[in-house]
């Protein structure tokens, strides 16, 4: 666990910039959330962190959460304990479980050390939301890490779903990557949605990466926006696609019960579901509705996670789909969980996805619509 405490400074001037890291002087390193409207200050914030001799590294999200509200503006410093190792890896959306190759044995022989100290870790995994291989790459970091540490993490990027620079270290700022961060002596982090799985299934018969072609054998857009009309009664259409679909997004039924949700976020040209996160070929679907997500008993269930591991903090990382979702309850829900860890303060960001364990040391699942939440410095 961590000793220094995170920090919002709704500033991002030089002064500003160098005082938060002046206080987190003689930390291992800085997470630091940048809000996207101040993504300018980055290239300032890599240099004043230099010149500290301070390990940096974070990412770009649509906006922050501090002080039981989402800002527009600013940095959260999250500070890291021990030097961390971390990788930024590049040019991972095409052969990137290649590229993640070398990271991973760096990073798998650094937990198996950890874990010889009788000590226990976990790894933060930020990626580009962009890339369409996610999944994909998670499998990748399973296969060489495996269960030596806990998986948490989430997406960064910015909300109008274009490729930008969204990842950065000490010298790089860029896209296409992702960011791995090894974190000594961390309990891990734990996800919550709230969804249940409806009775009728559906099958993504033709799949490419995170695009849904065919839904039951129908062109997947017919499919779905006629299954939302049936039982919803809303009519969606390529113009109002991304106002309504967020509302009822997707659900993957898992084997042990529980539910991947994925939102979809746009169509191709040929009518194709694009979606934040793969979707597997011939996997089970579901269309869920948005409002059966809004219970105090999800923010309950996921407070009482962190509740079991002392801390000072909490980070959290929530879905930007899923505050499109709630719309005005969206600030509702977010008072109610900085409520519900208070006195600790949350920071945290939105994110546009997110990945959790459904267990402690399980396999890391690629999650959309919600809330993430750990533990973080010392009580």
């Amino acid at each position: 666990m961590l000793d220094r405490q995170p920090m919002y400074l709704t500033a991002t001037g030089d002064d500003e910039l160098d005082a938060g890291l002046a206080a987190l002087q003689g930390s291992g390193g800085v997470l630091a959330l940048v809000a996207e409207a101040d993504g300018a200050c980055i290239a300032r914030l890599q240099a004043l962190a230099g010149a500290r001799g301070i390990v940096l590294c974070g990412g770009l999200f649509p906006e922050l959460l501090a002080h039981g509200a989402s800002h527009k503006r600013g940095v959260v410093f999250l500070p890291l304990d021990e030097t961390p190792v971390l990788r930024l890896v590049e040019g991972v959306a095409e052969g990137g479980e290649a590229a993640l190759a070398a990271a991973c044995d760096a990073l798998g022989d650094a937990a198996d050390r950890l874990g010889g100290e009788g000590r226990e870790a976990s790894l933060l995994l930020l990626f580009d939301g962009m890339l369409p291989n996610i999944s994909t790459l998670l499998d990748a970091i399973y296969r060489d890490v495996g269960d030596e540490v806990r998986y948490f993490g989430a997406n960064a990027g910015s909300e109008t779903f274009r490729s930008v620079p969204c990842l950065f270290d000490n010298s790089r700022f860029v896209a296409d990557a992702a960011l791995l961060v090894l974190l000594a002596d961390h309990a891990g982090a734990w996800a919550e949605h709230g969804y249940a799985t409806p009775d009728e299934m559906l099958s993504a018969t033709s799949t490419r990466g995170n695009q849904i072609q065919t839904i039951d054998w129908r062109p997947a857009f017919e499919a779905y926006s006629e299954l939302v009309a049936k039982h919803h009664g809303v009519g969606i259409t390529r113009d109002n696609f991304y106002r309504w679909a967020v509302h009822y997004p997707l659900g993957l039924p898992r084997m042990d019960g529980g539910l991947i949700v994925r939102i979809p976020v746009g169509l191709s040209e040929d009518g194709a579901l694009v979606c934040i996160g793969e979707i597997p070929e011939n996997a089970l679907l579901c269309v869920l509705h948005a409002s059966d997500s809004r219970s105090r008993d999800t923010l309950d269930r996921l407070a009482g996670h962190v509740d079991k591991t002392p801390s000072a903090a909490v980070a959290a990382f929530y879905c930007a789909g899923r505050r499109m979702q709630l719309g005005e309850q969206f600030a509702v829900e977010l008072e109610h969980l900085a409520r519900r860890f208070a006195p600790r303060p949350m920071f945290g960001a939105l994110s546009l996805g997110e990945i959790g364990s459904a267990w402690n040391r399980g396999y890391p699942l690629f999650h959309n619509a919600a809330i993430l939440c750990a533990p973080w410095s010392r009580a």
